[in-house]
């Protein structure tokens, strides 16, 4: 089954309104919601966490593949910062968290484009035997 496919599913059971994970996506209508749902608008990793998050479950329990991107980006970001356990960034929690909703998304979707941006310049150098 198409992780869009099983995503459906739990969204079925769980009651959640569209429109309400259309705010969590910050989407401008149900329609972008719907279209994931269905498997016509594809499922990023950034997308996927936030219908976890709006659904109550995990990435994995619908995407193994967009959960170990997820844990791949994860991993690849320097965790010497002196913060929280697992905090993967040079400033607070507390700092990120008086952040809007919409500034907390442009740094999450910025810092996965610059890690799978690395990964990818990262893997060219190993295949070109650098």
């Amino acid at each position: 089954m198409a992780a869009a496919e099983k995503l459906h599913e739990i969204w079925k059971s769980s009651g959640v309104p569209q429109s309400t994970i259309a705010d969590q996506l910050d989407v401008q209508s149900q329609g972008q919601v719907s279209q994931m749902l269905t498997g016509k608008r594809p499922i990023n990793a950034i997308a996927a966490a936030h219908f976890a998050r709006a659904l109550g479950c995990k990435v994995d329990d619908f995407s193994p593949e967009l959960a170990d991107e997820i844990r791949m980006a994860s991993a690849t970001v320097n965790k010497s910062s002196g913060n929280p356990e697992g905090w993967p960034f040079s400033f607070s929690p507390e700092r990120f968290d008086r952040l809007g909703r919409d500034e907390k998304q442009r740094v999450e979707g910025a810092a996965l484009a610059l890690i799978l941006e690395f990964e990818m310049h990262s893997a060219q150098h190993k295949s070109n035997g650098s």
